[in-house]
């Protein structure tokens, strides 16, 4: 796929447009059985590769401690989950920790993990089977349409 250049203002049709592109690739890798999505960040995308490929969507409260997600204050449980392989899907890997905690624990569990982000940072600690914007290690801030007041 042609690396787009990137925006850090990104509109919903923008987003929405970047995750069917990123739907459409992930099912050329494998039969995805569910969708599973960091509920901070995650769920717009969750959402909609979920209804595109007419699977469940699994929303998880998970933020790594380390990492730059703005979400520490929750349990970081994540669920046990019965299928053969899941799409998880984020809106940025930043630091890359969140991700690649969640991908650790679903692969240990014989889980196989196709990961996809809107935007993917250079030099994260994690990198995505898929993303739709690579920005620069010292890219200013993304700021998507659903954190805005």
């Amino acid at each position: 796929m042609a690396q787009p250049k990137f925006i850090t203002n990104p509109s919903y049709d923008a987003l929405h447009n970047a995750a069917i592109t990123m739907v459409r690739e992930a099912r050329t890798l494998d039969w995805i059985d569910a969708v599973v999505a960091p509920a901070r960040g995650g769920f717009l995308f969750g959402v909609i590769a979920s209804h595109k490929l007419n699977v469940p969507l699994i929303p998880i409260q998970y933020s790594a401690k380390g990492g730059r997600g703005d979400d520490k204050n929750h349990e970081n449980t994540l669920p046990d989950i019965n299928v053969k392989t899941v799409l998880l899907v984020d809106d940025i890997i930043d630091s890359g920790l969140t991700m690649k905690e969640i991908v650790e624990y679903y692969t240990t569990k014989g889980v196989r993990v196709i990961t996809a982000a809107f935007h993917y940072k250079e030099g994260a600690a994690f990198h995505p089977d898929l993303y739709f914007w690579r920005i620069p290690a010292d890219s200013e801030f993304i700021n998507y349409p659903y954190e805005n007041s």
